[in-house]
């Protein structure tokens, strides 16, 4: 048995020679002003812990006296009347010209293909308009070009971590299809643990991929670290640019299976953000696709970790899927493009409502209910805990695989650990023993925050992510 403590990301970056020319990396003005505005008006998945930089910290003490500002404003407006969060601002930024402009590179009145539904031209327009005035009224582009050095290197580190690594020309190749255009990774500074694969389709019918990429682990200077993790996102980020559209155009076969689907196998998701079956089809046919990727460049051993990824957050049959495409990559003469291989997934979807609906009548689904944490000691938000040798207590509400997660946060360290975590016999209490120093603050959180982790109940349901910061008396 062992317990994880360990900031959650880290790697050493050395550099590397750009290996391809297949993709750019760039900071994007556009998304740092949406992120910013949305930042501002609170949404949660923009003021996330692991967003917190030197960056951030800068950006909020600069910005704070524009929190009431018209576009933040509406952000918190659209936000609660039209569900806009998550990847919806940064589908629009990308829809948008410069940042001195701001222009429409396709009218939204279309509406443009790959702007995310819960945007229409007027909300989107009003929008705009009030951001065109923060830019001016806030000095947003000095404040980006004082940081234009940070931007930089963080554009040099992904760039050098991803050249050797990415193999962009295997996703062409892969979904077939109608060749992309231009393809730019974009981190972006203020999204935290999110990711969020936009594309754009111009009137001409070409198409530019743009996978924005949150940032949530830092160095001691100030700039993001990636590792094997980071990796898997982009591939993900960038599948989304094909299979979105290709599960979107045979909606009238994919719909009907996974929606039969999803009352189902929705509980066990660890994301809460995949709130539809369309959402989850998405996500099945690219978590797969990520799997024949690390096949392709990694070997087996990486495609059985992603398969276990995919399973701790939910997805426990995207390895079924993957195994299934091991026909479309042998068969291309039948299968030249994914398109060709949807009776497949339809069929493989069919299979997925089938098992679903019959686990679900026995009562014993392995996609139910994801398992709660009952208590916690020291409590979250504790003040007075009493310095000296201690215990961090957790209780689960149902037994739990001997696996843990315990992840030290960003912001406040773990206490040390004097002796080994333990299990007790029904496997719901986690105790670890530590001792508190006085006048201090602790925390950790119970699985990855942003989702992943080891906590799970022996039905192989992840824990959803559980943050928990106390501080002990001082003296």
């Amino acid at each position: 048995m062992t317990i994880l403590l360990a900031a959650p990301l880290s790697l050493l970056l050395l550099p590397a020679p750009l290996a391809s020319d297949a993709f750019e990396v760039r900071v994007d003005p556009r998304v740092e002003l949406v992120s910013a505005v949305f930042r501002l008006a609170g949404n949660p998945e923009f003021t996330m812990a692991v967003s917190r930089s030197p960056y951030s910290e800068a950006f909020d003490a600069r910005f704070a006296a524009f929190a009431d500002h018209p576009a933040v404003e509406s952000a918190r407006r659209l936000r609660a009347e039209r569900g806009i969060g998550y990847n919806a601002p940064a589908t629009l930024a990308v829809h948008l010209s410069d940042l001195e402009s701001l222009e429409e590179r396709v009218p939204l009145d279309l509406p443009p293909a790959r702007l995310d539904p819960r945007w229409d031209a007027a909300s989107a327009r009003s929008f705009v308009e009030e951001l065109r005035a923060f830019v001016e009224e806030t000095g947003f582009a000095a404040w980006l070009e004082a940081h234009a050095e940070l931007s930089a290197a963080v554009e040099d580190r992904l760039r050098a971590f991803l050249a050797p690594r990415l193999h962009a020309e295997w996703f062409p190749e892969f979904f077939g299809g109608a060749p992309k255009g231009r393809c730019v990774v974009v981190p972006s500074l203020l999204q935290g643990g999110h990711n969020y694969g936009c594309s754009i389709r111009l009137e001409d019918g070409s198409e530019e991929l743009w996978p924005c990429i949150g940032l949530w682990s830092w160095d001691d200077e100030g700039l993001p670290v990636f590792d094997d993790v980071a990796l898997g996102i982009v591939a993900h980020e960038l599948s989304h640019a094909w299979v979105n559209p290709i599960v979107d155009a045979y909606a009238d076969v994919l719909d009907p299976p996974i929606e039969r689907a999803f009352p189902i196998v929705r509980r066990g998701l660890t994301n809460r953000s995949y709130a539809t079956g369309r959402i989850v089809a998405y996500e099945t046919v690219v978590r797969a696709a990520v799997i024949r990727w690390r096949l392709a460049h990694e070997g087996k051993a990486a495609a059985a970790r992603q398969v276990e990824s995919d399973r701790r957050e939910g997805f426990s049959w995207t390895g079924g899927l993957a195994e299934r495409l091991t026909a479309y990559e042998r068969d291309r003469a039948t299968y030249p493009d994914l398109s060709a291989f949807v009776p497949e997934i339809e069929r493989f979807l069919g299979e997925l409502a089938d098992g679903a609906e019959r686990a679900a009548a026995r009562g014993d689904a392995p996609a139910g209910e994801a398992p709660r944490v009952a208590s916690v000691s020291p409590a979250d938000g504790a003040s007075d805990v009493v310095p000296g040798p201690g215990t961090l207590r957790i209780e689960f509400d149902r037994p739990m695989e001997s696996g843990m997660s315990v992840m030290i946060l960003s912001d406040v360290p773990f206490p040390p650990v004097t002796g080994k975590p333990s299990w007790d016999a029904a496997g719901k209490v986690l105790t670890v023993p530590v001792t508190f120093e006085s006048g201090r603050a602790y925390g950790y959180s119970l699985n990855r925050p942003g989702g992943g982790g080891s906590f799970r109940s022996r039905e192989g349901v992840s824990l959803s992510p559980v943050r928990v910061t106390f501080r002990t008396r001082a003296g």
